[in-house]
């Protein structure tokens, strides 16, 4: 199972049992905000402690959207062609 579906499943799902009013909605907006910035591929050779992770998952998180980017733009010029 990968771990989006792991997360989406059972860790979300326990949270929003467990958790009510406004802090379920402030876990919901931070969610929303760190999904934006971190990485969309797997890292397992990433940092794992907490200050590590904070500092390279958006820089990581920016380079795997930039990398995404430009294998569609290449990806479109072979289409073109």
């Amino acid at each position: 199972m990968h771990l989006a579906v792991h997360v989406g499943r059972h860790v979300l799902l326990h949270a929003c049992c467990t958790t009510a009013g406004e802090d379920l909605d402030k876990l919901g907006r931070d969610f929303v905000e760190a999904k934006k910035s971190s990485p969309t591929h797997p890292h397992p050779e990433g940092p794992t402690t907490p200050w590590a992770s904070k500092v390279m998952h958006p820089i990581t998180g920016a380079m795997d959207r930039a990398a995404d980017a430009a294998k569609e733009t290449l990806k479109g010029d072979r289409d073109r062609t």
